[in-house]
C-alpha cells in the first residue's frame, strides 16, 4: 500500500504542478502502481534468496528501501538531476538500501514459552484417561 501512496502521490505532484501534464500524471497513476509493486516483489526475493530471510522481513526491508530511495529521489529532483539519471540511480539505490536494511534489522526469533513452575505439593494433571491393561473383546 504503501508503494500505491507513492505513486498516487506523485501523480498527484504532476497534476497540480502543471496541469497540461495530465497525460503523463495518469499513466504515472494507472503504470506506476503496478510497476513499483512488481519492483517490490523482486526486491523482496532478492532478499529472500540471497540473505535467507523470512518473507515478512524481506517485505519490511522492501518498503523500508522504497521510502529511503523516494526520499534520496526528491532530494536528487530539486538538485536538477534529469530523470533518467533519477530513474537509473532509483534502479541502485532501491536494492542496496533494502538489502542494508536487512542485514541492519534484527530478525525475530521464536522462544519456546517459559516452562510452568513446578513445586513439590502440586501434581500434574493427566490429559487423557487411564486405560486398563486388558481390553475387552
Amino acid at each position: 500500500m504503501t508503494l500505491l501512496a507513492l505513486t498516487g502521490g506523485a501523480g498527484l505532484t504532476v497534476l497540480v504542478t502543471d496541469f497540461s501534464l495530465w497525460a503523463a500524471a495518469l499513466a504515472i497513476s494507472v503504470l506506476g502502481g503496478p510497476g513499483l509493486v512488481a519492483c517490490a516483489t523482486g526486491v523482496r526475493r532478492l532478499i529472500e534468496h540471497t540473505l535467507h530471510h523470512a518473507a515478512w522481513h524481506g517485505d519490511l526491508a522492501s518498503t523500508a528501501g522504497a521510502l529511503q530511495t523516494t526520499t534520496a529521489l526528491i532530494a536528487a529532483h530539486h538538485a536538477g538531476l534529469p530523470p533518467l539519471t533519477l530513474t537509473a540511480v532509483a534502479a541502485v539505490l532501491w536494492p542496496a538500501t533494502a538489502l542494508l536494511t536487512a542485514v541492519l534489522t534484527p530478525r525475530r526469533t521464536r522462544r519456546a514459552p517459559h516452562p510452568a513452575a513446578r513445586t513439590d505439593a502440586t501434581e500434574l494433571r493427566r490429559v487423557t484417561r487411564p486405560r486398563t491393561a486388558v481390553t475387552p473383546k
